[in-house]
């Protein structure tokens, strides 16, 4: 029997201990096991004490992470990074360690562990447990906001290449990114063409981190940084807008605000491209209904939306949905 052929008991099993391994690859990022095997091989032993932590308690956790794929089993209690694991490097490019780093917060794994809450009552169980929606409470906490917005731009690490790769920005002129987190993807854009200037709009609590990470990117002088609140205005000016990862933080009425007012900000002949996990039909397996989930828990109202609803959205606030162009991962390009 083959791998994709598991009996249904060892099949459920691995899922039953998945927040297992998230943890232990939670545990590694704590540890900073990536960072440290990134130039090459080292000992359990080695990086125990470079960790301050148990020789052997590490060896057990790096020898599961090996037999996971994260970390390959060299002779000789050694271990170094596999393709996979190389993506927990910081630099790395396409690197995942944000996401990574953002499972080892006990906020976010306990907002988690209200799931039940939310599929009983239909209501966020990070509200539950911290008695604030998440934006909120985030907009008052530095580190955490920093540690999310960094899981945030581990998406677009991934996802810049792919969105490139899909859609020709070669004639675009201005790009607004609307809630575009610390602004990796309009870096990226600005990069692939260099005739284009950029507009990021963001809370003022994201746009120092912002800042930064343009100026190490280098595209720091043709993207003017707005800190500002798409509930209320968005910037004019842009041919092309983009909301990625935006609408489905939020209930259909203020994800409607969101659209509307990147409408009304739009000239004649703008483009607005909306970049979401779309929901697959029913009985398709898709991961896009597992990330709906964890947005249900976390959220006040949001979700993962299906292409109709999208449409409907769109064209709520006077948009027509044009073109629908699916990407190599679990994401699409709606625009």
């Amino acid at each position: 029997m083959s791998q994709a052929e598991e009996a249904p008991p060892v099949a459920l099993a691995k899922l039953l201990f998945g927040s297992l391994v998230t943890q232990m690859i939670a545990t590694a990022m704590q540890l900073d096991v990536p960072e440290r095997l990134k130039n090459g091989p080292l000992s359990a032993e080695a990086i125990a004490a470079a960790a301050g932590s148990h020789p052997d308690a590490t060896y057990r956790l790096l020898r599961a992470l090996g037999s996971l794929g994260v970390l390959v089993e060299g002779p000789d209690r050694t271990f170094s990074l596999s393709p996979m694991g190389r993506l927990l490097v910081a630099d790395e490019p396409g690197t995942l360690a944000g996401l990574a780093r953002l499972t080892a917060e006990p906020w976010h794994h306990a907002s988690l562990g209200q799931m039940v809450h939310s599929v009983r009552t239909g209501e966020s169980g990070f509200y539950k447990v911290h008695g604030e929606h998440l934006f909120t409470w985030l907009s008052g906490r530095p580190r955490e906001s920093s540690v999310f917005a960094d899981a945030m731009t581990s998406f677009s690490n991934a996802e810049a290449s792919m969105i490139l790769r899909a859609y020709d920005f070669s004639a675009a002129e201005c790009i607004v990114d609307v809630g575009g987190g610390n602004g990796l993807l309009l870096a990226h854009l600005l990069e692939a063409n260099e005739r284009a200037r950029g507009v990021l709009l963001e809370l003022p609590s994201v746009v120092e981190g912002a800042r930064r990470l343009l100026t190490e990117h280098g595209v720091d002088r043709r993207i003017e940084i707005v800190p500002g609140d798409f509930f209320r205005a968005v910037p004019e000016g842009g041919d092309i807008y983009i909301l990625k990862h935006v609408l489905h933080d939020w209930r259909d009425e203020r994800a409607f605000t969101i659209v509307e007012n990147v409408a009304r900000a739009m000239p004649r002949g703008g483009r607005l491209l909306v970049i979401e996990q779309v929901l697959a039909p029913p009985g398709v397996s898709h991961f896009s209904k597992v990330l709906d989930v964890g947005v249900m828990v976390l959220t006040d109202g949001g979700r993962e939306r299906t292409e109709r609803e999208h449409a409907a959205l769109l064209e709520r606030a006077g948009l027509e949905l044009s073109r629908v162009v699916p990407l190599a991962g679990p994401i699409t390009i709606l625009e």
